[in-house]
């Protein structure tokens, strides 16, 4: 992860964008070690994480996860926000 905490460190993005792939069987995009606790808590950002489109695939998880926005949601068949969001 070394290269991805430099860029972090060195860009200072105010967004970033979370991807598809599964991370030690958790999407991304929901993956609580990536997103809370290495990107925010240890590496200290700030800024916000969105979806690729069509890369969120749950509601509660991911927002506990620390995702913040999906982005480009209109394009997916079921957004997973909204409705199922409040349900929640």
């Amino acid at each position: 992860l070394l290269a991805f905490q430099l860029a972090i460190e060195r860009g200072d993005p105010g967004s970033i964008m979370c991807s598809y792939n599964r991370v030690n069987g958790d999407y991304a995009c929901e993956n609580d070690y990536l997103l809370n606790k290495t990107l925010k808590r240890d590496w200290g950002y700030r800024g916000w994480v969105m979806t690729d489109w069509g890369g969120a695939h749950s509601t509660v998880k991911a927002a506990l996860a620390g995702l913040d926005q999906d982005s480009a949601h209109t394009f997916d068949r079921a957004s997973p926000y909204g409705n199922p969001f409040q349900a929640g």
